[in-house]
């Protein structure tokens, strides 16, 4: 692959080259039609966080979770028995934010520390916790299926496969581990 690659007329920067050096690179192109929306990093994030905003919004109107309590819970309900350093790592919080929602669930009763003199301590789901995980799991299954179903089922295979892809080629190992949807007829 060149420095630019052409597609329908825009051009895209695949390196981040000096100006100049663009311009003398390749003359003809204007630099001042590069869109920021035109990064496959831009359009990915502004899409993740305008769906992760819905999220927030239903978790926290439907079952006054905040979203980072959401995440705790949900990792604990895929995962089973998990430490808080296990829960930082999975979410990418930091131990003070992690600790105060899993404050916050235990004073609801949502998740329970095991009892032991050991540094790491495991914390599980109660029985509410479980089911509180499953009923945000079908609420969470149906908006996304709102979104998804705008596009065919075609597009919803490309869609993942992409997303495999990219996660592969970036080192996430757990690219290989997800599921795509299942196709509806």
């Amino acid at each position: 692959m060149g420095l630019f690659e052409r597609k329908s007329g825009n051009t895209d920067v695949v390196w981040d080259l000096p100006p100049k050096l663009i311009q003398a690179l390749a003359p003809d192109l204007d630099i001042g039609s590069l869109r920021l929306l035109d990064f496959v990093t831009i359009r990915i994030d502004r899409l993740a966080g305008l769906m992760n905003q819905q999220t927030r919004q239903m978790l926290s109107e439907r079952f006054d979770l905040s979203f980072i309590e959401w995440q705790c819970l949900a990792f604990l309900g895929e995962r089973g028995d998990l430490t808080a350093a296990e829960i930082c790592r999975l979410t990418g919080y930091d131990k003070a934010q992690v600790s105060h929602a899993l404050r916050d669930l235990a004073k609801r009763k949502l998740i329970h520390r095991a009892t032991t003199t050991a540094k790491a301590v495991p914390i599980e789901l109660t029985t509410d916790g479980r089911d509180l995980f499953k009923r945000c799991v079908t609420a969470r299954r149906r908006l996304e299926r709102a979104h998804l179903e705008r596009l065919s089922p075609e597009q919803r295979v490309a869609l993942y496969e992409a997303l495999t892809i990219l996660a592969r080629s970036l080192g996430d190992e757990s690219a290989e581990r997800h599921k795509q949807p299942a196709k509806r007829a």
